[in-house]
């Protein structure tokens, strides 16, 4: 699936349990201010060959950070009956 830059990839509110893999572009980490809920900071940047929502997938975890795209970006897109198929 393909992203234009500032495209939202995933939020904490619409998270699938699919497992991304950041095939080219970059995607920017950002959590949830936990003071004002309208902010997020960023945690981190996710760069090519970077795979995201592994521990989700694994653990059935609640818990997903927003993605957006830095730039335009390529991802990878598994869904979890086809990670354990």
């Amino acid at each position: 699936m393909a992203y234009g830059k500032a495209l939202v990839v995933a939020t904490e509110h619409n998270a699938s349990d699919d497992y991304l893999l950041l095939v080219e572009g970059q995607l920017s980490v950002l959590v949830r201010d936990t003071s004002v809920r309208s902010l997020r900071s960023k945690l981190r940047d996710l760069q090519p060959g970077e795979c995201f929502a592994e521990s989700k997938l694994i653990e059935h975890s609640k818990l997903m950070p927003s993605l957006v795209a830095a730039e335009n970006s390529v991802l990878l897109r598994i869904t979890r009956s086809n990670f354990f198929a």
